[in-house]
């Protein structure tokens, strides 16, 4: 696959997601006041304005509560849609692969828009404005089974399509091997039978030309003809005889590059999503993460949708 063939969408996703991460895991300095609407008596103009202010953050830090998690959910679905692809194109190829990217875009999009759909705007649960524009600390349960769930089932048949890779590249590499041999071998007979074709053929001429002594012009032009024809094809079976292990041998290094390819996607995934569990599950236990865990949970979630670009622009000419 070539950097060329990359849809504009999926550059965009992997930019703004990383930018919407970062944006949305940093505290957030407003708070809602509960308190304000229990008040007794007529609001001043004071606390009808600070009351406005306070609702209109709220209301964007919902917003950006709801878009990081739309963000996530795609990043995620790209991860598999990724590795996915690698598979087919081991097992079926370029060309019937590309024919599945309208189903990869509606699976990536699709499982977003249907998270956020699921979740509503609630307020007590998204855009609570105390830690962080997502799930409210009232309810971290919910960030395990609403999302670190599924994330890391996708993560499971991402493990699954890598072992397919390796077992199935495995038993073609053993296949090319074979073939290899093999053609090394025909090689070896049709480069002798071109040999002895030659000699025919010239000893064929030398009786050509002592009998088309006494032969009319046109036939010696057809007889040049036939010989010219013969010639061009054994020229065009040496040629042709030398091509196939260069070919075995190019198909070898290709489902190489793609397993390698996998293989990053998944380590990736690792990378990225395993230091923001490790703080989810901190947090449904009310323990208190170290501060090198919240460094990394921070980093991994800011670089989630950068991994799928960089792997696909490095191996953009490997098929």
């Amino acid at each position: 696959m070539r950097a060329d063939q990359l849809h504009p969408i999926e550059l965009m996703l992997w930019i703004i997601c990383p930018i919407s991460c970062s944006l949305a895991s940093n505290p957030s300095p407003y708070r809602p006041d509960p308190g304000m609407d229990s008040r007794l008596g007529n609001p001043t103009r004071s606390q009808l304005r600070n009351r406005n202010e306070l609702a209109w953050n709220h209301a964007i830090c919902t917003f950006l509560g709801g878009l990081t998690e739309f963000f996530f959910v795609t990043t995620a679905s790209w991860h598999f849609n990724a590795s996915l692809l690698c598979w087919m194109l081991i097992k079926h190829g370029s060309n019937k692969a590309k024919k599945y990217w309208p189903l990869f875009h509606i699976y990536a999009w699709g499982s977003g828009s249907w998270d956020r759909s699921t979740r509503g705007g609630e307020e007590d649960v998204m855009g609570d404005a105390l830690i962080e524009c997502w799930f409210g600390p009232l309810y971290p349960d919910l960030r395990i089974w609403c999302f670190y769930i599924w994330l890391w089932l996708q993560f499971l048949l991402i493990t699954a399509w890598g072992t397919e890779h390796s077992l199935h590249t495995t038993e073609i590499s053993s296949q090319s091997h074979g073939e290899l041999f093999e053609t090394s071998q025909s090689n070896l007979d049709v480069l002798g039978t071109v040999k002895e074709g030659e000699i025919v053929d010239s000893s064929v001429q030398e009786k050509h030309t002592t009998m088309l002594q006494s032969v009319k012009a046109d036939t010696l032009d057809r007889g040049l003809n036939r010989s010219k024809s013969r010639a061009e094809i054994v020229c065009h079976k040496e040629v042709t005889a030398v091509d196939p292990p260069v070919m075995v041998i190019q198909k070898r290094t290709n489902l190489s590059r793609i397993v390698f390819r996998g293989g990053i996607i998944g380590l990736s995934f690792l990378i990225s999503w395993t230091p923001p569990t490790a703080l989810r599950v901190f947090g449904l236990l009310n323990w208190n993460p170290p501060e090198w865990l919240a460094m990394l949970g921070g980093l991994g979630l800011a670089t989630s949708g950068l991994w799928n670009p960089i792997i696909y622009f490095y191996f953009r000419r490997s098929i």
